[in-house]
């Protein structure tokens, strides 16, 4: 049952996708090279730091702490991550993420022997949780022993890339600021996991 919920060939769970957060919240399509107008070189900016703030400096931890927790079964620990997450977001955003989460996480409501998925559901159907994204992304890669270093990479590569829709297939200016975009993800997860972090969480 697990196994046809990985996504083809990458050993990611395809439920969790935070691509569709960022199509929800309206973020701009990406730099426009035949414009080269002040705009796009704005919204480039503004994706930087989208990067670095929010999802590298806020949903990053969220995610390991929730796969954590969920691990180790610890279901109080994370309805209170849960209710602690996302104080201050704009209230856009936290529409949204908790929109895409509880999408999601439903999506595995048929897992009957996964006791943390359940009681999470409980709790959101029961208004004692909203299910943000990143928390149930956290509990999917618990739930499917995904490496911690490779699910949170997996988890910023699609929100970024997804800001440039098809442009880096088309435009090679495009794909080498996509590039520049996701280089510093690596040493980011080592910041934050340990540089030779490459553990499977996987009861």
């Amino acid at each position: 049952m697990k196994t046809a919920a990985i996504a083809s060939g990458s050993g990611i769970p395809s439920v969790g996708d935070p691509s569709t957060l960022v199509v929800q919240l309206g973020l701009p399509a990406g730099p426009d090279e035949a414009s080269g107008s002040g705009v796009e070189r704005v919204a480039w900016n503004d994706l930087a730091g989208f990067r670095d703030a929010l999802v590298c400096g806020l949903e990053w931890p969220a995610i390991v702490r929730a796969a954590e927790l969920a691990r180790l079964g610890h279901h109080r620990e994370l309805l209170e991550l849960d209710r602690a997450f996302g104080s201050g977001l704009p209230a856009h955003l936290a529409k949204a993420s908790c929109c895409v989460g509880r999408r999601q996480l439903a999506r595995l409501r048929s897992l009957r022997d996964q006791r943390t998925i359940q009681r999470y559901l409980d709790a959101i159907e029961a208004g004692e949780a909203k299910g943000w994204n990143p928390v149930v992304y956290g509990v999917v890669l618990a739930v499917f022993g995904i490496p911690l270093r490779q699910g949170i990479i997996h988890y910023a590569t699609a929100v970024l890339r997804s800001h440039f829709g098809s442009a880096p297939a088309e435009n090679s200016a495009a794909s080498g600021r996509l590039d520049a975009l996701l280089a510093p993800l690596p040493q980011a997860a080592n910041a934050l996991l340990g540089p030779g972090s490459a553990p499977s969480i996987a009861k």
